[in-house]
This record gives C-alpha cells, structure tokens and sequence, in this order.
C-alpha cells in the first residue's frame, strides 16, 4: 500500500503583541528587525474579579 504525503506551504497571519498576560516595554513591528522587547508578567492579584 502505497501513501503519497503532500506538503503544501502555509502563510498564517498572527498578532506579534498578542500576549495580554505581560506588561511589555515596547512594541514589536516586524519579525526580521531583530528587536528585543522585554517584559514583565501581569499579576492578577491586583485587578478586582469583575475586571477581568
């Protein structure tokens, strides 16, 4: 029994400031920049139940 596999490329778009759970320094604008954006998590501790 013989499978053929076909691999076709994909081009996905995704959000490069996506993650909300960290309170970050800067903005990242494009991947090939070689910027460094440095962060911080967000503690929940601080935000009431109703915000969230």
């Amino acid at each position: 029994m013989r499978i053929d596999l076909k691999i076709k490329p994909e081009t996905r778009e995704f959000n490069l400031n996506a993650d909300r759970k960290r309170l970050w320094l800067g903005r990242i604008k494009n991947m090939d920049d070689g910027t460094v954006n440095e962060s911080m998590p967000l503690s929940l501790n601080y935000l009431e139940k109703n915000t969230l």
